[in-house]
């Protein structure tokens, strides 16, 4: 029932049917025996009614869609402008325009009363075009819509004014090709209009219309093609967030329920104009979102049957500096930052967004300490400025472009130093080029790691061993042999020859001559000499031997003191 008042919230409302109940009485103390049976208790009657408005200021009420067990006897109208009648179907004409409270009461033989009202407008002739009605909410063709993850649905809220109010209502349709799935209306009843809209996330598109009717006729206010809701992913970085074509297609991913906003551009005029959802592609930069990440959405959006909206802001060859925050501006669009959340926020996504993933470092070089202060200031700001994310990821950059052993240890230390933030490591990949990724062996692998490890802490997947990178605890100093305990959750080491190589020490003459697992340990046998002070896995650049789980995901590098 939509009340008559400023503001109309329109929502679909169900049939209560209140069910009766026998007792048994009896006197304290007294034993009276069985209660005679007085059969079933009567059950009121429902009282409902349709309506139908083709004529000006005349309403034509049929209340045969009312119901009662055993039939009803007697219909009551209130027609809300002093008048009154009777009957099962009724015609009534008003004296002038607006709008009006029905009520109908329904009787059975046991004179039990079911009683329902409805506001409606009734007018004297049809509109205009619509074209001063001021419609907001509406979303853009191709959006992905935030869903609420308790609810699995995306609410999209509709507001507007009609003016000259000249039309009965404001009707939504939300359809599935040519069939129209739900249908919500708000009688002109008021200065504003509210309509809320459900859109389940699922993998399909919907077409969204919304329009005036009057006296049997319509006219489109708005629509909108191919909306669905789903979940959104923030990637940053340099390059290899960029995650362009060097060798290989990640074409194979390509999905109508992998979408992205806007632009991946400097210029802050091509940014600013471009407010487009397309689906994602990996490289380019209109739509572009990067092979691994094209290939982690690729998977989630199968694997959960939801669509994915990823926004990737990345920009080669550029330290973390350039991608810190104006405090004064954060939506500053000279600013990566600001570009970055800018189109978030015209994405109709901020407050939704799951996890950011950011994998850059390689232009640190040696500044260790340069990266981790602006990583962590990233952080801070990240979770100031994109509220609900759950989970923070980082890419452990690899030897070969870049990104020294202390800043790569800076980076495994970020899942312990940092909430809600994980490491992932990209030793392991064999298809390495010396900086970037081919796609076989390089990004598609990186990307379905991270799939498996967001399907896990985000998506409530049953947790499987060796989804994780390969991390360390502290290291121990026993006679010819240092002791590296690993962490996490690995079933099981693989050691490849030829990986001692990767494996250095500092202080001290000694040399690791050969790796081998023990359990969940890493055992380095050690040459004879003095006792080194520190240890490091260094990795490598291209293909080589690897210290893995069992699952191919490869060891942290790590600079650690004995």
């Amino acid at each position: 029932m939509l009340a008559k008042s400023r503001r109309h919230h329109l929502s679909i409302l169900g049939l209560l049917v209140a069910l009766g109940g026998c007792g048994v009485d009896t006197e304290a103390g007294l034993d009276s025996g069985p209660a005679p049976d007085a059969g079933p208790a009567n059950v009121a009657p429902v009282a409902a009614f349709t309506l139908l408005r083709n004529l000006p200021l005349t309403v034509a009420l049929d209340a045969s869609t009312s119901s009662d067990d055993h039939g009803i006897t007697a219909y009551a109208w209130d027609f809300g402008d002093g008048q009154t009648g009777t009957g099962e179907t009724v015609e009534h004409t008003y004296s002038t325009s607006g709008c009006y409270q029905v009520t109908l009461v329904v009787s059975d033989a046991e004179d039990a009363q079911g009683q329902v009202q409805r506001t409606f407008r009734v007018i004297t002739a049809l509109g205009s075009d619509g074209s001063e009605v001021a419609l907001e909410g509406m979303p853009l063709d191709g959006a992905v819509l935030p869903r609420d993850l308790e609810t699995n649905e995306a609410t999209i809220t509709l507001t507007g004014v009609v003016p000259t109010a000249e039309f009965e209502a404001v009707v939504v349709r939300l359809s599935r090709g040519f069939e129209i799935e739900s249908e919500l209306r708000a009688e002109l009843c008021g200065e504003r209009f509210i309509l809320e809209l459900p859109l389940a996330a699922e993998r399909v598109e919907r077409r969204i219309d919304v329009g005036l009717v009057g006296l049997g006729v319509g006219i489109t206010l708005a629509s909108a093609e191919n909306v669905m809701a789903g979940d959104v992913f923030i990637v940053n970085g340099q390059s290899n967030a960029v995650a362009g074509e060097f060798s290989g297609s990640a074409d194979e991913n390509l999905s109508p329920f992998v979408r992205s906003f806007g632009s991946r551009t400097e210029n802050v005029d091509v940014h600013r104009a471009d407010g487009v959802w397309r689906r994602a592609e990996a490289t380019g930069f209109r739509g572009a979102v990067g092979q691994w990440p094209l290939r982690m959405a690729a998977q989630l959006s199968t694997r959960f049957s939801i669509p994915i909206a990823l926004i990737n802001g990345a920009r080669s060859g550029r330290p973390i500096g350039y991608f810190r925050r104006n405090d004064d501006d954060p939506e500053d669009a000279t600013t990566n930052y600001g570009r970055l959340l800018d189109r978030t926020l015209r994405g109709g996504l901020l407050g939704k967004v799951r996890a950011i993933l950011y994998y850059q470092g390689e232009s640190d070089g040696a500044n260790a300490q340069a990266h981790h202060d602006g990583f962590v200031a990233l952080h801070e700001h990240w979770r100031a400025d994109y509220p609900g994310v759950e989970r923070f990821y980082v890419t452990q950059v690899r030897r070969g472009c870049g990104g020294q052993v202390a800043t790569r240890e800076v980076q495994r230390r970020f899942a312990s130093e940092l909430p809600n933030t994980s490491v992932m490591s990209t030793t392991g990949l064999n298809g390495h080029d010396g900086c970037h990724f081919a796609y076989a062996e390089g990004y598609r692998e990186l990307g379905d790691r991270y799939a498996n490890l967001i399907a896990r802490d985000l998506y409530g997947a049953e947790p499987e061993p060796d989804t994780e990178a390969v991390d360390v605890g502290e290291p121990r100093l026993e006679g010819n042999r240092i002791i590296v305990p690993t962490t996490g959750d690995a079933s099981g080491l693989v050691v490849e020859d030829g990986v001692e190589a990767f494996f250095t020490l500092s202080g001290g003459t000694r040399r690791v001559r050969a790796v081998r697992a023990e359990d969940s340990d890493l055992i380095l046998e050690l040459t004879d000499g003095s006792d080194p002070t520190g240890v490091a896995f260094i990795g490598h650049a291209r293909a080589g031997p690897w210290v893995t789980n069992r699952r191919g995901i490869g060891l942290l590098a790590f600079l650690l003191d004995l």
